[in-house]
């Protein structure tokens, strides 16, 4: 998770997983506004917008 900044906030890793996976981040400790979530999957990169109330 990065900040608006560019700031890596949390990072994280899963190994040997085939198909859909879940994965809880815990942001209680994160102040309130607008994250990027970035998932490296190979070669492909997601990133999606994550808002924290």
């Amino acid at each position: 998770m990065i900040d608006i900044t560019g700031k890596l906030i949390i990072e994280g890793q899963v190994n040997d997983f085939e198909g859909n996976t879940t994965q809880k981040l815990n942001v209680t400790d994160q102040g309130a506004g607008v994250y990027l979530l970035r998932v490296v999957n190979n070669n492909e990169v997601y990133t999606e917008r994550l808002v924290v109330n």
